[in-house]
């Protein structure tokens, strides 16, 4: 889904859980999970296509344990070429992890379905090392959690994995935090191995932090906007 930030357009990383979302919401996110599962792909690209839906691709069952989008299930079974490509033209992420570390091409690898390994080799658009990927990630889950006031902890929220942006066109998530009434707009500043994270709530004044993660420190820019 594309949510407004700063009067911009980020993709968003859906981190909530099945007790922040409307049982609407709710439905559609698990039909969209079981057909995955169950390889009904027909059923799975009509969900997917609902015009109010268009970029749940990424979306995993929401009180899953395993992390899995439906990347990762078309990758578990082996499905056909197109299959995988009507995923990634939606705008699945090849980069996506589960909550084993696992990539769509990871998963491929392991069950033999060579036919999809080249298909799902990572693309990094902003290519970072993996050292820096996991530096960045260590001090950016720690500030969600401050800037929301530990709401991503209280919530068991999916938090953004860094590694998404350097595939990510724009490099820019908009992490949405239920209860905060906000959240933070994540850019990707790949030449400086750096993060910019951008944090308020829509009902305080004043709210706004601007912080610029690196391996070695984060450091708040400006505060008081929005």
């Amino acid at each position: 889904m594309l949510v407004p930030a700063n009067d911009r357009e980020c993709t968003e990383w859906f981190g909530y859980r099945r007790d922040a979302a409307s049982a609407d919401v709710a439905a559609v996110r698990d039909r969209i999970a079981d057909a995955a599962r169950d390889g009904d792909w027909e059923t799975l690209f009509r969900e997917l296509d609902r015009s109010s839906y268009q970029n749940w691709v990424n979306s995993m069952r929401l009180d899953g344990h395993r992390g899995f989008a439906p990347l990762h299930q078309a990758a578990w079974h082996g499905a056909p070429a197109g299959i995988v490509n009507g995923l990634l033209s939606r705008g699945a992420w090849r980069m996506l992890r589960t909550t084993r570390g696992e990539r769509p091409v990871d998963i491929a690898t392991a069950r033999g379905h060579s036919h999809l390994v080249d298909l799902l080799g990572p693309v990094a658009r902003h290519p970072l090392t993996a050292e820096v990927v996991v530096a960045l990630e260590r001090r950016l889950h720690p500030l969600l959690a401050e800037v929301s006031m530990g709401l991503t902890e209280r919530r068991r929220m999916r938090l953004p994995q860094v590694e998404v942006l350097t595939e990510i066109p724009e490099g820019r998530l908009w992490f949405p935090v239920p209860g905060m009434y906000g959240g933070a707009d994540i850019r990707l500043e790949a030449a400086e191995n750096a993060l910019i994270v951008e944090s308020w709530c829509r009902i305080v004044d004043g709210s706004g932090r601007r912080h610029r993660i690196t391996p070695d420190d984060t450091v708040l820019l400006e505060e008081g906007f929005v």
